[in-house]
């Protein structure tokens, strides 16, 4: 498998202050790891989950901790970039609660995925690209619904499901 996507949400009790901590990936924990999410669900502010998205391809690493944010708000706004990316040929958007620029461009068969406006930018598989996406959106979603069932995101799996349907499948 050449993409590997893994989320991960920060711990309630967990100050990030310095983005090159060599511990900075123990203030998070996976999605799934569900015993200790609802252990400390209680003491989360659930409009506000702050978390990452470790995103690899091959050996590179394409995101992870040093990109965190409000999780969920980004995992929306990278549906909308696929979306944007297969209805207008390129997608932008900044990250929910930083000033780091995010965009999809395609190119036929690939697309140019970019960081930092242009700073870091990759060429990946647009079909594997979106389709891993849609996979790793739908099981956080899905994990979501179960960890904080107050929160509604049936419009974001309502959305995986509409683009699945459009493209990748």
């Amino acid at each position: 498998m050449d993409f590997e996507i893994s989320t991960y949400i920060k711990k309630p009790d967990m100050i990030i202050t310095d983005l090159d901590d060599p511990n900075l990936k123990e203030k998070f924990i996976n999605i799934n790891n569900n015993d200790l999410i609802e252990q400390i669900s209680t003491e989360m502010d659930h409009e506000y989950i702050d978390g990452y998205i470790c995103l690899k391809y091959q050996d590179q690493t394409l995101l992870d901790a040093v990109q965190w944010d409000v999780i969920d708000d980004l995992w929306a706004y990278i549906l909308n970039l696929i979306e944007g990316v297969l209805n207008h040929k390129y997608a932008e958007t900044y990250f929910p609660d930083q000033p780091l620029l995010m965009s999809f461009t395609d190119q036929k068969d690939h697309v140019v995925f970019e960081l930092y406006g242009g700073k870091k930018k990759w060429i990946l598989p647009k079909k594997q690209f979106f389709n891993a996406l849609l996979d790793a959106a739908e099981i956080f979603f899905k994990q979501m619904k179960v960890q904080f069932p107050q929160n509604d995101y049936d419009v974001e799996l309502a959305q995986i499901k509409k683009l699945r349907r459009s493209y990748c499948e």
